[in-house]
């Protein structure tokens, strides 16, 4: 029985982008040499957002997970968050930036919202369905056929596929990444076994927990 649900989703890449720390930033923003993930709670209403980063003590980045498309409310709620880090006195002298990781249509939703005269809150929008899962899974799978290394993104890559456009059933899809996981070349195998804690967290959207067998490394349904 397939599990998957919005908040199953939103919660495997919260757990990824607190495993992989500044590799999964990067592998978003392309920035940063380090990050520190500070507290989330919106003192007035104690509601939490998805994830806050102080980047190279320079600048704080707000990241929010959506699986469903963007509209004014939520757009709404995002800028309040974004206004509250801005004017926190913990923080006066950091640029602040918002961004959402899509996995939504993005032919659908709001990109922006008009706040006042002066003021348009639009956030950095990455959306995983603009990428082609084919041409990933397909250059994945020749670098582990010919034993070339993985690079950061590219392992990540392995992760983000279930949410990328690709015609392929998905627990089909997840055996082919257990596979290329367990068998690709990444140096760095700290990286690599966390790349396999987290492809539990994955698995978890789409079979039930007794289904998802980890043994001697590897990960497998």
């Amino acid at each position: 029985m397939q599990v998957s649900t919005y908040h199953a989703a939103d919660k495997a890449n919260k757990f990824i982008y607190k495993r992989l720390g500044i590799k999964f930033h990067r592998y978003l923003y392309q920035e940063g040499n380090e990050i520190e993930f500070i507290d989330t709670e919106i003192p007035e209403t104690g509601q939490l957002r998805d994830m806050t980063v102080k980047v190279d003590d320079d600048h704080i980045r707000i990241t929010e997970f959506m699986s469903a498309a963007l509209n004014e409310d939520k757009l709404s709620a995002m800028y309040d968050y974004h206004e509250s880090i801005r004017c926190d006195v913990n923080y006066q002298g950091y640029g602040v930036k918002s961004g959402v990781f899509s996995f939504a249509n993005p032919n659908h939703g709001k990109r922006q919202i008009i706040v006042d005269d002066n003021i348009i809150f639009q956030p950095e929008i990455i959306f995983t369905k603009n990428r082609d899962g084919w041409e990933v899974l397909n250059r994945l799978i020749y670098k582990v056929i010919t034993q070339e290394e993985l690079s950061d993104d590219e392992a990540i890559d392995l992760l983000m596929l279930p949410d990328m456009e690709i015609e392929l059933p998905k627990k089909v899809l997840m055996r082919v990444i257990c596979f290329l996981i367990s068998n690709s070349i990444i140096s760095d195998l700290n990286f690599k076994n966390d790349l396999k804690d987290c492809l539990i967290q994955v698995l978890k959207r789409f079979f039930e927990k007794k289904r998802i067998v980890r043994n001697g490394g590897n990960v497998k349904t």
